[in-house]
C-alpha cells in the first residue's frame, strides 16, 4: 500500500506497518515492518520537518524475533523475545538513529524504562532482577540506581478509523487493504 504523507514523507514498504514511535525529542519517526512470508521484521528512520529517510528497511541478522523498544539520545533501542512462543523480552540492540549502524548490544539485559539519565534495564540471568543504569550511547554500567528522578517521554496512541476522514482522502493515492490507524503528533498526522 502507498500512502502520500503530503508534502512530508511518501515510502512503500515490503511489509506490514507494525509499530511506530516517535522521538519527540529530534522530531524523528521510526517504523517497524513485518513480512510473515519470509519472517523478516524491518527498521526504517525519518525526519518528520524535512521528510528525508535516514534509513529503511533494516533487517538485523536477527530477521524475526526483534521489536522495536523506543528511543532516546540519538539511538533507536530494539527488544529481542525470549523464545518464539513467549512475548518476553530478552535483549537490547542499540542502533544509531541516523545511520541504522548497531552501536552496542547485551543479549542478557531487557529495557525496563527510558530516565534522563540513562536506560533503566534487568538483568534476565537471574531469578531476582537486577536492575542496572545504562549509558544510552555506549551501554556501559553507570550505576545501580538507588533512586533515580525518572522523565517519562508522553506516549501517543494511534486511533483506529473506520472511515478516512475527509481532509485525509486526497492522501491516499493507493487502495487501502486492512485497518486505518492515525496518530496526530504536533502539527502532523501520522497514518497507517
Amino acid at each position: 500500500m502507498l500512502i502520500d504523507f503530503n508534502p512530508t514523507i511518501q515510502h512503500l514498504f515490503a511489509g506490514l506497518i507494525w509499530k511506530m514511535e516517535v522521538d519527540t525529542d529530534l522530531e524523528l519517526l521510526f517504523i517497524e515492518t513485518r513480512n510473515a512470508e519470509n519472517h523478516t521484521v524491518a527498521f526504517s528512520s525519518f525526519n518528520l520537518k524535512t521528510g528525508e529517510n535516514y534509513f529503511s528497511e533494516l533487517v538485523l541478522e536477527e530477521k524475526w524475533l526483534i521489536g522495536l523498544e523506543g528511543s532516546r539520545n540519538e539511538m533507536l533501542f530494539l527488544h529481542g523475545y525470549s523464545s518464539p512462543q513467549s512475548p518476553e523480552h530478552k535483549a537490547v540492540v542499540a542502533i544509531d538513529a541516523f545511520t541504522g549502524k548497531q552501536v552496542w548490544a547485551d543479549y542478557n539485559l531487557s529495557v525496563e524504562a527510558f530516565t534522563t539519565t540513562g536506560l533503566l534495564a534487568a538483568d534476565q540471568r537471574f531469578q531476582t532482577k537486577k536492575t542496572v543504569l545504562l549509558d544510552y550511547q555506549t551501554g556501559k554500567v553507570l550505576q545501580k540506581p538507588d533512586q533515580l528522578h525518572e522523565n517519562f517521554q508522553q506516549i501517543a496512541y494511534p486511533q483506529m478509523l473506520f472511515l478516512p476522514p475527509k481532509n485525509l482522502i486526497d492522501l491516499i493515492v493507493d487502495e487501502i487493504v486492512g485497518e486505518i490507524c492515525s496518530l496526530n503528533y504536533n502539527p502532523y498526522i501520522i497514518i497507517s
